[in-house]
């Protein structure tokens, strides 16, 4: 996993024109040698995605792997538009206008069609994230604050 995934990944994207990535990748460590060299340099220790984009200044999207986990950077408008052109806007319930990674992700919440399952699983995010937890106390804040101003002076 952490030697063949990266490899099959890199080897993918070498393909293209418009895709960077670093020269000095190592198995197992990713980029981790770059971010040391920035650090001991005194740059910023994200400074190694920048080189990137200078090592090959026509790219529009550069590959970094952390371990065996590729993250993408854009750097072109264009990019931009092509991954958002893959973010599905609806799929049979009215979506966020968020966009991310989650949205083109196979698997992920925003991409599962509505079921039961689904709405059972809405429910329990909803109640483990505490949304409806302050509602039950709307009424005694807006009466506490009436209190008060009723007795406030100017």
């Amino acid at each position: 996993k952490f030697v063949v995934k990266p490899l099959r990944t890199r080897r993918f994207y070498a393909g293209f024109a418009n895709v960077v990535m670093s020269k000095t990748y190592t198995p197992f460590f990713g980029e981790h040698a770059r971010l040391m060299q920035a650090i001991k340099q005194g740059r910023y220790r994200m400074a190694y995605v920048a080189d990137n984009k200078t090592d090959k200044p026509e790219a529009d999207v550069g590959v970094v792997f952390s371990k065996d986990v590729p993250y993408f950077y854009m750097y072109s408008p264009q990019a931009v538009e092509e991954f958002l052109a893959l973010v599905p806007h609806k799929i049979d319930r009215n979506q966020n206008d968020v966009n991310g990674f989650e949205q083109i992700c196979l698997r992920s919440f925003p991409q599962l069609k509505s079921n039961k399952d689904w709405h059972q699983r809405r429910t329990i995010i909803f109640k483990l994230m505490g949304i409806n937890f302050v509602s039950r106390f709307t009424s005694m804040m807006i009466r506490k604050l009436d209190e008060r101003a009723e007795k406030w002076m100017p």
